[in-house]
């Protein structure tokens, strides 16, 4: 049992975060979190609620400073937790004025020099030389982070875009403070050393060297779960890769578990769901969200808890920032109208759509994608439609851009004035759809779906390699492609998200460099005619 006494500047609330998340993935939850405003002179109160919760040890959060006063009170009050600090605590100016109360407490700090560091013998002479003492580890990361500052320039030249790009590429350098080691999202990942003050001084205990982040006996992927939407065959696929990957051991002996995570209602409470479900279940990453706003949800939530998401909604808004933390894993909107319509347009007499789309935001945004779609192959928007209000006339294709619900009810309700054509996007390769489609006996149905992947949909447009992915399918792939991931990269969600964004498939990337999907679309028609048709993202 750990409390944690922080301060309450944005360097305690930053930090305190990553240390509570790691605790709560360990299973160990941190029974009290206490606050302090920096330069705090009495800590009696807080103190006396730490001995009040039972624990056996506390980590302070704090400067150098705060952190002295602290441990003295501690002392003072007959206090013999156990006391384990940040690197901030790793300074003269600690050991000057906690004196004997340091006597014990461990920190993290820079690992121990050996004799052949000449690097940072130099860098130490130097700086004694000019300021007259010793540098702490603040000093060494800001000479550190000069130089790789000035490597950068002297390869990219006078430019900011350059010497970002250049920064992004480095994935080690060899600093007076150590070894650094960048993952993909360019954070320091290299082991810790941790120092305990023994006899008035820093000393590296042999059996704290080279700290790695725990490892985690359970690899959790949640499975989001929309009231609209193939929830059974995405919970039933996910759930397959689990036990294959656990019955083969390919997590290096660890456990695969998915939790389903509900995201229904309001935007608020679909979030506070969501984020609700991640934290207690100790999620390391979310797979799903076909709908648009259950994408954006999801992609929000993901951010903020700093878990990848692979969400399944072909919305190429949620890779247009380039998040590193959200993964969109179908070909997007405007790649899949594309190949829908040209797929249309080869019959010969195709040019005219008609486009159906949903309500608001969602629905001007996939409006837009076809239009995008239709001009670059020669067709025409001719009319426009929301859900529910009457079928365009006048048009040769109905692209209808819903979701799978309001797709099943269009269809029947219209069945008798639909066109010769009707394509759809990746979020009707559902069951109840397909089904609902299949009854259209004097219209051609096609489809967009991830290229590649075997399926039990049987719809074929050009035989036998050209076969629509079922939602179930597709999750069982993408859930072992975040296993392989975690396998590879390791089972901190950061490692996971790095593995996932450099994955390669098929001898190419799987994901492009703001996340979106990399490969191509296939047109699958549904029902009794074969044709077919593949496209590129």
């Amino acid at each position: 049992r750990v409390a944690v006494l922080r301060s309450s500047d944005r360097y305690g609330r930053a930090g305190v975060r990553e240390f509570r998340d790691a605790a709560r993935r360990l299973g160990r939850p941190l029974p009290l979190e206490i606050l302090f405003a920096p330069g705090t002179h009495d800590f009696t109160v807080p103190l006396q609620r730490i001995v009040r919760a039972d624990v056996e040890a506390v980590v302070l959060w704090a400067g150098a400073g705060d952190g002295a006063r602290i441990v003295r009170q501690m002392r003072t009050l007959g206090m013999s937790h156990r006391v384990v600090g940040t690197d901030r605590l790793a300074s003269d100016r600690f050991l000057a004025e906690a004196g004997a109360a340091a006597e014990g407490v461990t920190m993290t700090a820079w690992p121990e020099r050996s004799a052949s560091d000449p690097q940072r013998e130099r860098f130490e002479e130097r700086f004694k030389g000019r300021f007259a003492k010793l540098p702490d580890i603040f000093a060494a990361h800001g000479y550190d982070a000069a130089r790789l500052l000035v490597q950068a320039i002297r390869t990219a030249g006078l430019n900011r875009a350059l010497i970002r790009d250049e920064l992004a590429r480095t994935r080690s350098y060899e600093g007076v403070a150590g070894t650094m080691l960048f993952d993909a999202t360019s954070n320091n990942v290299a082991s810790l050393r941790l120092m305990t003050v023994r006899g008035g001084e820093f000393t590296a205990d042999p059996s704290t060297a080279d700290v790695q982040p725990a490892s985690q006996a359970v690899l959790r992927l949640g499975v989001v779960l929309e009231p609209d939407g193939a929830s059974k065959e995405l919970l039933a696929g996910a759930r397959r890769a689990a036990a294959e990957a656990n019955a083969r051991r390919e997590l290096n002996g660890h456990i695969v578990e998915i939790v389903p995570v509900t995201s229904r209602g309001a935007w608020i409470d679909a979030g506070s769901a969501v984020a609700r479900t991640a934290v207690e279940a100790g999620l390391h990453a979310l797979v799903g969200a076909v709908s648009g706003a259950h994408a954006h949800v999801v992609a929000q939530v993901a951010t903020r808890l700093r878990i990848p998401a692979i969400v399944f909604s072909p919305e190429a808004s949620l890779t247009a920032a380039g998040d590193p933390w959200v993964f969109r894993r179908v070909p997007s909107d405007v790649t899949q109208a594309r190949a829908l319509l040209e797929a249309a347009m080869a019959s010969g007499t195709v040019s005219r759509v008609g486009v159906v789309v949903p309500q608001g935001r969602e629905g001007r945004e996939r409006l837009g994608a076809i239009r995008k779609a239709a001009r670059a192959v020669g067709a025409t928007v001719a009319a426009v439609t929301r859900a529910g209000e009457p079928i365009p006339e006048a048009v040769d294709v109905v692209a209808l851009w819903l979701d799978s619900g309001a797709a099943i009810e269009f269809v029947r309700r219209h069945r008798r004035h639909l066109p010769a054509y009707v394509v759809g996007s990746s979020r009707l390769v559902v069951p109840e759809f397909l089904a609902a489609a299949a009854e259209l006996r004097s219209v051609r149905v096609l489809l967009a779906s991830v290229a590649g992947g075997p399926s039990s949909a049987r719809s074929s447009f050009g035989g036998p390699a050209a076969v629509a992915v079922t939602s179930e399918q597709f999750a069982h792939t993408v859930v072992g492609e975040v296993i392989a991931a975690a396998a590879q990269g390791g089972l901190d969600p950061s490692q996971i998200r790095g593995a996932l964004a450099s994955a390669v498939v098929a001898g190419g990337r799987l994901y492009d460099d703001r996340g979106g999907v990399a490969t191509g679309v296939r047109v699958v028609m549904v029902g009794r005619l074969e044709a077919g048709r593949q496209g590129g993202e």
